[in-house]
């Protein structure tokens, strides 16, 4: 009995990170592609959050903890179905906050950034992808004096 409880507890903590990443999905590619300035980072980065709250759960669901007695019967099969509940709750509360924050983070960087630059120099900058490219070089003295 105990098996099936952790197990079915166990699918329901996966099928709940699975949730969580379906839910955020959407929001994060908005804001990552806005932060990152481009699709292909965003996309990468979405893809390292989802992997990380789906991982995340799965850790969290397998906890054995709640469990001590293989022969658990009533309270003692539910408080361990409970302790594992909890588990997967915190674990799930603890990646989507630690993605909030740093996603907290770097919006003021990225407002900062942009904020200095008065509209029209903001108007007046490259895109993205060229702003990071070498600037190209003039010929300097050495090359003229040959």
């Amino acid at each position: 009995m105990v098996v099936a409880v952790f197990a079915g507890v166990a699918v329901l903590g996966l099928l709940g990170s699975f949730a969580v990443e379906r839910l955020l999905h959407a929001h994060l590619r908005r804001v990552l592609t806005d932060i990152c300035e481009t699709d292909a980072r965003s996309g990468f980065f979405v893809a390292v959050v989802g992997l990380t709250i789906v991982l995340s759960g799965a850790l969290a669901s397998t906890a054995t903890s709640g469990y001590p007695d293989p022969n658990a019967v009533g309270f003692d099969l539910l408080s361990g179905a409970l302790t594992q509940t909890r588990t997967v709750m915190a674990g799930l509360l603890g990646v989507v906050l630690v993605v909030a924050f740093l996603l907290v983070g770097a919006i003021r960087r990225y407002e900062n950034l942009h904020r200095r630059l008065p509209p029209q120099a903001q108007d007046a900058m490259p895109p993205a992808h060229s702003r990071y490219a070498p600037a190209p070089t003039s010929p300097g003295p050495a090359s003229q004096a040959h």
